[in-house]
């Protein structure tokens, strides 16, 4: 009988988050900014990745 074994990690994933800074820990890009680009980019314009998100960008 073929039996299939489960594990607790078959359900499991790994996240991070990534951002860039001068070395005077100014912030050049993270997950905010990373997520209105992506926006911008599905959506063609940043009003349009704005409204999406529900942000605004003033």
């Amino acid at each position: 009988m073929n039996k299939t074994s489960t594990s607790i990690y078959d359900n499991v994933k790994c996240n991070f988050k990534i951002w860039l800074s001068t070395n005077d820990d100014e912030g050049i890009i993270g997950d905010g900014k990373w997520k209105i680009l992506k926006a911008i980019e599905k959506h063609g314009s940043l009003t349009a990745a704005t409204k999406a998100l529900g942000i605004t960008y003033r």
